[in-house]
Parts: structure tokens; C-alpha cells; sequence
């Protein structure tokens, strides 16, 4: 089990259904913010961090057993047990949308419903990842950053929006390497490829028009293959459509966890 650092949006309504998030790789819980507030009259909204990200500073992961998905998923449902929560529902982008599919998979008993939010039952190759962190120990995480930004945004959006450009950015390049580098090697040994089939509990797979990683048309497939999946896509938004248009995200995410918390 990983432990995950989190907060929880409106703690005193412990009367609503607990609805957890979980953000994509090199940025913090507050890239759901927007879409929190628009949900926290409906849900106990729980904010998670990956390990190492965001509030979460300071970890020393030679002290730990190497991070896994599945092992986080135990995390989220560790959180749950500390806030009392039987079931729950949870949403999670890319890495976080890996965590999604295990809960689902092998959590079903807590989680009522899950989101993937643009991610895959594999993301790529172990050796891509494996790459990729020689590449940020050899040369930090800066080099990758300009090329990230471009995946994680419309074109035009970062020119528009300087804001919130400028804070995926300051999380990304302030990510510890050694958080970045767990994650990773996390996602190189993650593979549900095989498993999508048994994935049973009611799931939403929210793509975004212009994801070139994960794209509408991977994430329909995950969708259709699933026992109980729909699938939704946003407009003029990419992999982190959740800072783009936290209104269509939150209305998707609103609807869908109504009716299944």
C-alpha cells in the first residue's frame, strides 16, 4: 500500500457521497480544483496527491517498497477507510486514470464508480519509460517541460490562458525527480491491457478532442470493451481538459457520479 497525501474540499459534509480525485503525473490535486468547487454540493470531494507531488514534499522513497498503481489504488482506498467511507466514487487523469481501472478491478466492494480520465489500459512501452527517466537523471525534469505543456494543452491555450500555463509549468518543473522518477518506473510495470473486459462497476472514460496520447478513439475502445462503460469527449481540449474547461468536466463528472454514488 502507498500512502497518498490528501485534503478534503468541504470535510463537514460528511452526509454526501465521498468522491476522490487524482491528477496526472508531474503536477499537484489542485489541477481538479475548478472542477471540485463545482461539485463540492453534491460530494465529499477528497483531493488526492501522487506520491511525492504537491503537499506531499519531503518523501524519501528508499525508505519505501517501489511505488506501483496498484499500489496507490490501495492508498485511495486506505483514505476512504480514514474517512469513514464504505463506497466511494473516484476520478482520476492519466496515472490517476490507471488507478481508476485497478479500484474498479480489484476494489469493486468500495468503489461504486470510477472515471479513467485520458489514460490507457497500457501507456506505451516499458522501455519508453525507462528512457525517459535516464533522460531526467541525466538532465532534470526542465528539458521535457516545453514538449509536456504542448501535449497537456489546445493549441492556443496556453496564449489565452496565462494563469493556469504558468502553474502546470511551475509544478512540473518543481516536481522532485525522485517523485517523477517513481511514478515512472510505476507506469512501466502497469498493464491492464488484458483485464479491461472484467472491469465491471459503472465507469465513465472522458477523452479530450485534441489528446494525442490518449485519444478519443483509444479511450471509446477502452469504453466499449468495459461490462458498463460510456464514453465522453471534450472539445478544444487535450490531455489536461480538467484545467481547460473545468465546467463541461464538472457537468460529465456531476451527472454520471449522481447517478452511481
Amino acid at each position: 500500500m502507498t500512502k497518498l497525501a490528501y485534503s478534503v474540499l468541504n470535510p463537514e459534509s460528511t452526509d454526501l457521497p465521498t468522491l476522490i480525485f487524482g491528477p496526472p503525473l508531474g503536477t499537484h490535486a489542485s489541477v481538479w480544483a475548478s472542477v471540485a468547487a463545482r461539485l463540492a454540493d453534491d460530494f465529499r470531494v477528497v483531493l488526492t496527491e501522487l506520491p511525492g507531488h504537491g503537499t506531499d514534499v519531503g518523501r524519501d522513497f528508499s525508505t519505501e517498497e517501489p511505488i506501483t498503481v496498484a499500489s496507490m489504488a490501495r492508498g485511495v482506498v486506505q483514505i476512504a477507510d480514514e474517512l469513514g467511507a464504505e463506497t466511494f466514487g473516484y476520478a482520476g487523469c492519466s496515472i490517476s486514470g490507471g488507478v481508476a481501472q485497478e479500484l474498479a478491478l480489484n476494489h469493486s466492494d468500495r468503489v461504486r464508480a470510477a472515471a479513467p480520465v485520458a489514460t490507457a489500459a497500457k501507456f506505451g512501452e516499458p522501455q519508453d519509460w525507462h528512457d525517459r527517466i535516464a533522460g531526467v537523471r541525466a538532465d532534470g525534469i526542465a528539458p521535457a517541460v516545453p514538449d509536456t505543456l504542448d501535449l497537456w494543452f489546445a493549441a492556443g491555450f496556453l496564449s489565452e490562458d496565462l494563469a493556469a500555463g504558468h502553474i502546470a509549468a511551475h509544478q512540473l518543473l518543481t516536481t522532485p525527480e525522485a517523485a517523477y522518477i517513481a511514478c515512472c518506473e510505476a507506469l512501466a510495470d502497469y498493464d491492464l491491457s488484458e483485464r479491461t473486459a472484467d472491469i465491471a462497476v459503472p465507469t465513465l472514460w472522458m477523452s479530450a478532442a485534441q489528446d494525442v496520447v490518449n485519444t478519443p478513439e483509444s479511450m471509446e475502445q477502452l469504453a466499449e470493451t468495459a461490462q458498463n462503460g460510456t464514453h465522453v469527449t471534450i472539445p478544444d481540449a487535450a490531455h489536461v481538459f480538467m484545467v481547460e474547461h473545468p465546467e463541461l468536466a464538472a457537468d460529465h463528472l456531476g451527472e454520471f457520479f449522481r447517478n452511481h454514488l
